[in-house]
């Protein structure tokens, strides 16, 4: 009896022991795991940094889920030591010990790419030529290839009649890529990841998911706001009235979007340019375009999340940058006549 009973409680601890131990192997997965987050990240490493200030860093900018980890995955390589300072472009989603691999390799030079809010995709592959990183052919390319949506499933699945694949999707920001070595499909992978974290993983990700809709008809909506002002304080109005003219069934009559049916970045619209017979020409169908004109910043796309609480359905240009908004067609025409004479 007695020596079953030491048996029994062998067998106890050694399962109390073994789940300890499959406690202790999960946290530290956990530990020395990528976090999550997505982009890339500008590090500065000061001189004289010691291992537990870059790990300090590193937390802070959500490139480690533990500076404690970090710190003790250095000392236990013997690199804790070797860590070297310079400006860092560190890419969110990398394991510790690649982190760990970059510091100690020592940081790279490369060069700002700065995409401004209102570029389409044909602008942002003659930019990514004329900066001598890759041929616009490849960035066109790469714009039109559905297969990104097997990574962003955010991405609207492929329609014929949508010219790029990726419009709208590749967020305007500036990014900082190595020197050299960089392709079409590492710059698209880049800004797609950005708009993922500004669009996706910030403030607005809930009132995306109540968008009447959806995600593709808000960057839609929020291209032709980006196309249509300039004057920042009209944001909200000209998304008002958009979403306005949306409710009640109205085609939208937005100029940008014949623009863009007509492969021109400006310029004056003749009648004729407003019967073009292109899914885009909102003028001439209703409702939305297949997909946005350009990429639209953070600005428009809240914008047209939070648009001003006004019952305008009409507004006309002014010819400084701003515009005159009404209610009625009646007051529309009489503000087209007043601005045409001027």
């Amino acid at each position: 009896m007695v020596l079953e009973s030491r048996s029994e409680g062998r067998t106890v601890l050694c399962a109390i022991a073994l789940v300890v131990l499959m406690a202790l192997a999960l946290e530290l997965h956990w530990l020395f795991a990528p976090p999550r987050s997505l982009g890339v990240r500008v590090v500065d490493v000061p001189a004289g940094a010691t291992a537990e200030d870059i790990a300090l860093i590193l937390a802070e900018e959500g490139l480690v889920r533990s500076g404690i980890a970090f710190r003790l995955l250095a000392w236990a390589r013997g690199v804790d030591h070797k860590l070297r300072s310079g400006r860092y472009l560190l890419r969110a989603g990398q394991s510790p010990y690649q982190l760990l691999q970059e510091l100690v390799r020592g940081p790279a030079t490369f060069r700002r790419l700065t995409v401004p809010e209102g570029f389409g995709v044909e602008q942002i592959a003659q930019l990514v030529e004329a900066e001598g990183f890759c041929p616009a052919d490849d960035f066109l390319q790469a714009a039109r290839d559905p297969r990104w949506r097997e990574k962003y499933r955010f991405l609207p699945a492929a329609r014929a009649n949508i010219r790029y694949f990726l419009e709208g999707y590749l967020f305007p920001d500036t990014y900082f890529l190595p020197a050299g070595g960089v392709g079409a499909e590492d710059i698209v992978r880049v800004m797609l990841d950005r708009f993922q974290e500004v669009v996706l993983s910030g403030d607005l990700a809930r009132e995306i998911q109540s968008f009447p809709w959806g995600l593709h008809g808000l960057v839609t909506v929020a291209s032709i706001v980006e196309k249509e002002v300039k004057v920042s304080q009209e944001r909200s109005i000209v998304a008002a009235v958009y979403i306005n003219r949306l409710r009640r069934g109205m085609k939208l009559d937005a100029c940008p979007t014949v623009l863009y049916a007509l492969g021109r970045a400006g310029g004056r619209l003749s009648r004729a340019d407003l019967e073009v017979d292109s899914p885009y020409n909102t003028y001439r169908y209703p409702g939305l375009p297949p997909g946005p004109i350009c990429s639209p910043g953070k600005a428009s796309i809240t914008a047209v999340l939070r648009p001003a609480a006004v019952d305008y359905l009409y507004f006309v240009a002014r010819g400084d940058g701003t515009h005159a908004f009404s209610r009625t067609l009646e007051e529309h025409l009489e503000l087209q006549r007043q601005y045409r004479q001027r």
